[in-house]
């Protein structure tokens, strides 16, 4: 059968368990159902595309880390692998540490105090102006 063509199968496969009934997706158990196993099919498809980007992103990603610590190593020549390694795990937040820049989850927003300038009066000439 693996060597037939596909008209040879389908053929085979009819003659063995009868014609296909509507309504029914043949081997893949009572509850699934064509629309089903459709939509089973473009989830799939879907996730399988999803899984392709997130490889090349990470790949990407491995790239850009690759090019940030030559950098640091051309613009800091005196750092050493363990140096360059722990700035690299502070900037992509991979370790917590206790100097590692933290958020502020403080909603204080500090009072600036205005010039006082004096109350302005208009006048009519100025007005006009």
């Amino acid at each position: 059968m693996q060597n037939s063509s596909t008209e040879n199968v389908e053929k085979t496969f009819e003659s063995m368990f009868g014609k296909e009934k509507p309504g029914r997706v043949r081997c893949y158990g009572r509850t699934v159902t064509p629309s089903l196993f459709k939509r089973n099919q473009e989830i799939a498809a879907i996730k399988k595309g999803y899984d392709m980007k997130i490889d090349g992103m990470a790949k990407r990603i491995e790239g850009l880390e690759t090019m940030m610590t030559l950098i640091l190593k051309q613009q800091n020549p005196d750092l050493n692998e363990d140096d360059i390694e722990h700035m690299m795990s502070l900037a992509f937040g991979k370790e917590n540490s206790a100097i590692a820049p933290r958020s502020s989850a403080s909603t204080h927003v500090p009072c600036f105090d205005e010039v006082d300038q004096g109350p302005q009066e208009n006048t009519a000439e100025q007005m006009e102006e």
